[in-house]
């Protein structure tokens, strides 16, 4: 099928979107990666190539969902995320030397962009349901537990509303009234950001794992 009104298809490119569906039917709303690609071309929650998270939980979820993003490469970071999930953390593997789930890594090799929807922990282990169907374990091969995560679907806690930025082929730094900042330079690990919750992530799909 089509991906994103795109030259490609969801096998090619929809890892993101079918890491989101499940998670969406975890959260009780039904759906396969086709429909919701359907849904979102009409609706909304996509920009460029990839997948607007919170948009697309909210639209998907007739506003009772929230996408709760969180931005880390912590064994530790993404255990307390899974605490808190009912429906697993996505997860960006293959990342670049920049932190970001596609690009070259420290060798100067180029990544497979993938995402993958953490399920929980096994014996130690973090468990993946993965789109491509390489690996069952996030530290297992081709993935060997580098990570960057992107959130989780769950309940909303109070007010669900949210401002989303999404710009292409740029970096972008917003800087509040204390003067705090969120921006998209390149980071590894942690949060990329000073202002209360808010999170500044890089997603590219230039070429998704092909099987």
């Amino acid at each position: 099928m089509t991906y994103n009104h795109s030259n490609t298809t969801i096998g090619h490119k929809g890892c993101g979107l079918t890491s989101l569906s499940m998670s969406l039917n975890c959260a009780g709303v039904p759906n396969d990666p086709g429909v919701l690609n359907d849904f979102l071309n009409a609706h909304g929650g996509y920009y460029g190539t990839g997948v607007d998270w919170g948009p697309a939980t909210k639209n998907a979820g007739g506003e009772g969902l929230k996408f709760h993003a969180i931005r880390s490469s912590s064994a530790d970071d993404l255990a307390a995320a899974l605490c808190q999930s009912k429906c697993g953390v996505i997860v960006g593997v293959n990342v670049s030397s920049k932190g970001v789930p596609c690009g070259l890594d420290k060798n100067g090799q180029q990544t497979q962009c993938h995402f993958v929807l953490v399920t929980g922990q096994q014996n130690g282990r973090f468990t993946i349901a993965d789109p491509a169907g390489q690996s069952s374990f996030l530290d297992g091969p081709p993935y060997n537990s580098s990570f960057v995560t992107r959130g989780w679907v769950g309940d909303p806690a109070g007010e669900i509303s949210e401002l989303d930025l999404a710009v292409p082929d740029a970096e972008l730094s917003i800087t509040n009234q204390s003067g705090q900042q969120a921006s998209t330079a390149p980071q590894t690990g942690g949060a990329p950001s000073a202002i209360p919750q808010s999170f500044a992530f890089v997603d590219s799909l230039a070429d998704d794992v092909n099987w």
